[in-house]
């Protein structure tokens, strides 16, 4: 709440409308409301084992919602309203292959390159390695094949909601490779 607090603070400065700064206060305002909703489930899943929707739900309103609010604003900023649902798609599905694939290089990468420690199983928290290890997802492949192939899904699906938004061709190539590298192997 203070991040959005402060991420507000230097609009007006910056030529911002009064009437942008506010759609962005309630864009703003609803995030931290999705944000404490996902570390709520977060939190929840320490005791009981959810299910794959429930842990992609999660994701998406930490995660997802985050990139998706940055994309948002953005648009506004900009004065592209018209893009607003495309670039909050956009971001969302970005976020949440992004956690997706932090989530296999947590089970799989190699720690130092990644500057952490995968210490999800330690710390009980669930992540989609530990989702998938424990439920029937694809052909009887690895969970690791399992994991892949989603991660692989959702790059699919950001590349998608990329190519509906109206962007200069600079920023679909800075997204287009924020994209492109969800379903780069690195372990």
């Amino acid at each position: 709440s203070c991040y959005a607090r402060l991420a507000l603070h230097g609009l007006p400065e910056r030529g911002v409308s009064l009437g942008t700064f506010l759609e962005i206060h309630g864009v703003l305002e609803k995030t931290v409301i999705d944000l404490c909703r996902g570390q709520y489930m977060d939190l929840d899943f320490r005791d009981r084992s959810p299910s794959l929707d429930e842990y992609l739900e999660m994701v998406r309103l930490k995660t997802g919602v985050l990139m998706g609010t940055a994309c948002e604003v953005g648009v506004l900023v900009a004065r592209a309203s018209g893009q607003r649902a495309e670039a909050r798609g956009f971001g969302e599905t970005l976020g949440i292959g992004f956690q997706l694939r932090d989530d296999y290089l947590g089970a799989w990468g190699n720690p130092q390159e990644m500057g952490k420690a995968a210490d999800d199983l330690k710390d009980r928290k669930w992540s989609l390695p530990i989702v998938v290890g424990g439920r029937p997802v694809g052909t009887g492949d690895s969970v690791r094949a399992d994991v892949d192939r989603m991660i692989r899904e959702w790059s699919r699906l950001a590349h998608v909601r990329l190519s509906e938004i109206d962007a200069p061709p600079d920023w679909v190539e800075i997204f287009l490779e924020l994209t492109n590298g969800l379903a780069v192997r690195l372990a």
